[in-house]
């Protein structure tokens, strides 16, 4: 550690009393952060620390299982469910969610806790757009009912059913076995 003061790139702040201080764009604003929801989310880290120990998230948890938990929560809140503070687990949830990923992707944790899938859309079809490579191919889209990934799969058109498949249509709707029409 040096003992030479760290010179920031960037305009030096001066305040009114004629004092200087260096550059703070890009360094987080933290007085922005409502202390109350902050205050709020401790109390949650001080009933852990009681019951599992101090700091035992960060051994490391699955992001997967972050998410389920956090989602849970979200929708025992959305439901008005009141066993527990819902809204603050689900904060506390996501807070130890982007601690997580940030401490993955500095090299703290495993990389093997990163069990989220990666989906990148090879286009973005938007509603009422059309596909294809050839003008003489494009058709529309139903965005309403079928999403097309990265693979060229479809999720089946039948709401809650989240098998896919590849659409034989020209509407590019796909059905699974179980919900093609006539079944």
């Amino acid at each position: 550690m040096s003992d030479e003061i760290k010179i920031e790139a960037g305009e030096k702040r001066k305040f009114n009393t004629g004092a200087e201080s260096q550059a703070a764009t890009g360094k987080g604003t933290p007085v922005l952060v409502p202390g109350d929801a902050v205050i709020d989310i401790a109390k949650l880290f001080e009933k852990g620390a009681a019951v599992y120990g101090p700091r035992n998230w960060e051994k490391g948890i699955p992001l997967s299982e972050i998410l389920n938990s956090l989602e849970r929560h979200l929708q025992q809140e959305k439901m008005g469910s009141t066993d527990e503070n819902h809204a603050r687990a689900l904060a506390w949830r996501a807070v130890i969610y982007l601690a997580t990923k940030l401490r993955i992707e500095n090299g703290l944790l495993p990389a093997s806790l990163d069990d989220m899938p990666t989906y990148q859309l090879k286009q973005e079809v938007t509603l009422n757009e059309t596909v294809g490579k050839k003008e003489s191919e494009k058709r529309p889209v139903d965005t309403t009912t079928s999403m097309a990934f990265n693979d060229g799969q479809w999720y089946c058109s039948d709401p809650g059913c989240h098998k896919r498949g590849f659409s034989n249509v020209a509407s590019n709707v796909f059905h699974c076995d179980k919900h093609k029409k006539g079944n």
